[in-house]
């Protein structure tokens, strides 16, 4: 079957990665395959305009900060990105309103439960009573979140608010 007829109703938006993958597997390169293979050639054109415009480096002005109220020794999910979007982890964030030091860490791991296998992203971080920290990630760590994955936080206190800072690679 045709690229144009495999793809036909779809918007930009509603190809995903997967799709162009998907669609990929099926085209060989000989010369009947050329008008499929120039249609896919423009279809990915068009997907990176959308969804990648600064091919793979941060998107200007989209830098925020997504957090949650933390559950005592419950990890806790402060990032899942949806399809097609791609966030770079530039670093973590804890407020410690209580009186006490706390203790934090904050993990990566596959899309659904928790700890399922789990990553480290820092070192099990304490937090002084009554200060705010920007945790950075590992030392030389540059990590990104797609819809495949999940950004978790666990403390050892219940309602402290802690999130990730991230960058929009691809929206």
């Amino acid at each position: 079957m045709e690229l144009r007829n495999i793809l036909k109703g779809f918007t930009i938006d509603a190809i995903t990665s997967g799709n162009i993958n998907e669609i990929g597997k099926v085209v060989y390169a000989d010369q009947r395959a050329k008008g499929s293979l120039n249609d896919l050639n423009n279809i990915m054109s068009a997907w990176r305009m959308v969804h990648v415009p600064t091919h793979g480096q941060p998107i200007p002005q989209t830098s925020s900060l997504n957090q949650q109220t933390t559950v005592a020794d419950t990890e806790v999910k402060l990032i899942s990105p949806t399809d097609n979007q791609v966030d770079r982890v530039l670093g973590f964030w804890i407020e410690n309103a209580t009186l006490g030091n706390i203790t934090v860490q904050f993990f990566y791991a596959p899309a659904g439960e928790p700890f399922s296998p789990f990553v480290p992203m820092c070192d099990v971080t304490t937090v002084a009573a009554g200060s705010v920290a920007f945790i950075p990630p590992y030392s030389g760590m540059v990590s990104y979140v797609d819809a495949l994955h999940t950004i978790w936080g666990k403390s050892n206190t219940d309602s402290m608010s802690m999130g990730v800072i991230t960058n929009k690679i691809s929206q």
